[in-house]
């Protein structure tokens, strides 16, 4: 039965000198669920930690240092857990760092933070309604769309505090010269008597002490008074309209969102994405394992995108499902799916036309063996729960048995799978596939590669254009053919010190090694590696007792035999443009596959032999140039057992395309930003806002016409004109 726990403990790969830089989640209000799954590791090598405990400090948002200790899973390779209370998980930012304890010795890590995201499940909640005012209804919105992103909710606070300020300026300004208006004419009113009012010829209404003009008429005045009003009225609207032109081009651009991350090679995509191009970054990794034998990211890479629906109907096969191996077989009455690469969650599948028909949806392991599946069912909709990283065959069987081709039963049953409980409106199956690879000067394909301090090399994706961003230097062996170089002044009771020069590209004090040589001080009278000095240099301590002669030769002699694999940091980055092949969509309710990938081009010589890299599962497809006729054509081939080699028919050009085998690579941190677009989702508030300004600018038309008219009664009245 599966714990609570067992879904929201994440896994953490220490070194203890490592900067930790995976997310780590929490969700305020979780109890007893939420913590790590903790294996310690020595420059990424597997170690026994028995007798060694490991506890937990952390500071919350309420200041207070919690202490979690924790417990011990199996010593024997590191592994502890850790539980986090729920005092800690208050909403906000916790500090936290772990200590390992033997005896008297204590070493801690680095300093890293938990994120605890706020709760909306409470005891005291209660049944919404959607009988809100206006402006609660703009607030309610406003909410929804700071949720979106935070920086795209400051863009948009500082948009609307421009405006705010722009009308209040106007506003100010259009008020000033209505007092001044006012208090003219309450003076002007004032100042008048009985006999002036009776007594002023007519003549004088003609001038306007406003305007500083005098009129050939009367009327002449009130027609141009009339026309000053309308004018007021037009530029209120035009000014309106120019603003709310403003902040619909700002809105209709694509925004971007904040990046999806992963060290798995699937990735769902946020829901506000939309369609058009996204942006990705894969970052190196290098893991080691008990033996000292390392292993990177590789950089051939492909990348699926495809949108909500997940059924290929491209890879669907005629035939009754084996329910326990997810193939098809006789009889030929329905269709079976393709294996469809899924993350643990819940998906729902959904058909049109199952009067007569019935489906079934079956969960496979990563190694394509059952571990869960749904009963059959007459009805539209189906739903699995994964518990794991795997994949979902969906199938349908015809129990009217007509034997309908592929695409028949395609087009009648409209197969759906998507993420989630409910399903949506059908949407035809749709995809995007990109190939990078990153290559050295001698053709080999390129291995991403990652130093314990967090410094990785990188490949960027942005539209068609792809780099290589190298900050690691590669490989170099020592196996005592080199320069060494004896230190007699660093010598100590059981250690001599040798140094060699390496590279003047080499920068600072980082080191990833294959032997588990960790940084030493001169002084220290234990093995490791010297990085003192000029930063070119590396000088390595070695035990006394491991050299035949403790001498320089009797040093070279133990590095023939024992050579010693490192990597370092670079003084300056290297941007490499790499070969990148087709344009990467993103969709909306979409998914992101990466999968180790060759697609290679080969000149085969007589031997009729392909030799891979890397070796793969299979040839997904094979094509060959014809010269001739100057196109690829698909060919057979022959793929050896250990998927290392191809066995084709002829000499020439060849093009593989397979999936490499597991074992052969780390995973890297991938990360995806996606083209957003919130046009949709604040066209209320634009149109909410729209008349709110009508309103205020009307209002105002209104009180200037008002006082426009006041002025022409009082200049009558100044004319003595009974008015």
């Amino acid at each position: 039965m599966t714990e609570l726990k067992d879904l929201g403990l994440q896994s953490l790969k220490l070194n203890i000198n490592d900067t930790i830089i995976e997310p780590i989640f929490a969700k305020e209000g979780d109890k007893k669920s939420r913590g790590l799954d903790i294996q310690i590791l020595n420059n990424n090598t597997v170690i026994d930690t028995t007798d060694i405990d490991v506890e937990m400090y952390a500071v919350g948002n309420d200041k207070q240092p919690y202490l979690v200790k924790a417990t011990a899973i199996d010593t024997s390779k590191g592994k502890y857990q850790i539980i986090y209370p729920s005092q800690i998980l208050q909403s906000g930012t916790v500090l936290a760092e772990l200590a390992l304890r033997k005896d008297d010795a204590v070493i801690s890590s680095k300093k890293f933070k938990i994120e605890v995201e706020s709760g909306i499940i409470s005891d005291s909640a209660i049944e919404g309604h959607d009988a809100y005012p206006l402006f609660e209804k703009l607030l309610e919105s406003a909410e929804i769309i700071k949720d979106i992103d935070v920086a795209i909710e400051e863009d948009k606070r500082k948009r609307n505090e421009k405006i705010r300020v722009e009308n209040e300026v106007i506003r100010q300004s259009q008020e000033q010269q209505r007092q001044e208006s006012m208090t003219d004419i309450e003076n002007r009113f004032t100042n008048l008597t009985t006999s002036q009012q009776q007594d002023s010829e007519v003549m004088n209404a003609r001038t306007s002490t406003i305007k500083n003009k005098t009129f050939n008429s009367l009327n002449d005045r009130l027609e141009e008074a009339e026309k000053d009003i309308n004018k007021a009225e037009q530029n209120a609207k035009q000014y309106t309209n120019t603003e709310i032109e403003k902040i619909n081009n700002k809105i209709d651009k694509h925004l971007y969102s904040t990046p999806a991350e992963t060290y798995d090679n699937v990735i769902s995509l946020p829901d506000n994405t939309t369609n058009g191009q996204v942006s990705l970054n894969i970052f190196g990794n290098t893991e080691a394992n008990e033996e000292g034998d390392t292993k990177s990211t590789i950089s051939a890479t492909r990348i699926k995108s495809v949108g909500k629906n997940l059924f290929d109907g491209n890879n669907t096969h005629i035939g009754y499902t084996n329910t326990n191996t997810g193939l098809p077989q006789e009889p030929n009455d329905g269709i079976t799916g393709d294996f469809i690469k899924v993350t643990p969650g819940r998906y729902v599948a959904s058909f049109k036309n199952m009067d007569n028909s019935r489906n079934i949806l079956i969960g496979f392991n990563s190694n394509k063996e059952k571990i869960i599946s749904t009963s059959w069912k007459k009805n539209s909709i189906n739903t699995i729960k994964m518990p794991e990283n795997g994949y979902v065959v969906l199938s349908v069987i015809d129990d009217m048995k007509t034997k309908k081709d592929l695409n028949s039963y395609l087009s009648i049953y409209k197969p759906q799978l998507e993420k989630g409980d409910t399903p949506t409106e059908y949407e035809p199956y749709k995809e995007s596939i990109a190939y990078i690879t990153a290559k050295d000067k001698d053709n080999k394909i390129v291995n991403l590669k990652r130093i314990n301090d967090g410094i990785y090399d990188e490949i960027r994706v942005s539209g068609n254009k792809a780099e290589l961003v190298k900050r690691v230097s590669d490989e170099v062996t020592l196996d005592g053919s080199e320069s060494w170089g004896i230190v007699s002044t660093w010598e100590t009771t059981n250690t001599l010190a040798f140094t060699l020069h390496i590279d003047s590209k080499k920068s600072g004090y980082y080191v990833y090694n294959n032997r588990g040589l960790v940084p030493v001080y001169p002084s220290f009278d234990n093995e490791g590696y010297v990085l003192g000095g000029a930063v070119a240099n590396i000088a390595i301590k070695i035990n006394k007792s491991k050299l035949a002669t403790q001498d320089l030769n009797g040093f070279k002699q133990y590095l023939s035999e024992n050579p010693i694999t490192l990597t370092y940091k670079l003084a300056e980055p290297e941007h490499i443009p790499i070969e990148i092949e087709g344009e990467l969509q993103g969709y909306e309710n979409g998914t992101v596959y990466f999968t180790p990938y060759i697609k290679d081009e080969f000149i085969v010589d007589d031997t009729k032999l392909i030799t891979l890299q890397y070796p793969i599962k299979a040839i997904d497809k094979l094509l060959k140039l014809d010269t001739a006729n100057a196109k690829w054509v698909e060919v057979e081939g022959t793929l050896s057992e250990d998927g290392q080699t191809i066995t084709v028919a002829d000499e020439g050009t060849y093009k593989i395309y397979g999936e490499i085998q597991e074992g052969y690579y780390a995973n890297g941190l991938k990360s995806i930003t996606t083209p957003i677009n919130l046009n949709a989702q604040i066209n209320s508030n634009t149109t909410a806002i729209e008349k709110i300004n009508n309103k205020i600018y009307t209002d105002a038309d209104l009180f200037t016409a008002m006082l426009l008219q006041q002025e022409v009664r009082i200049t009558a009245l100044e004319g003595g004109m009974t008015v």
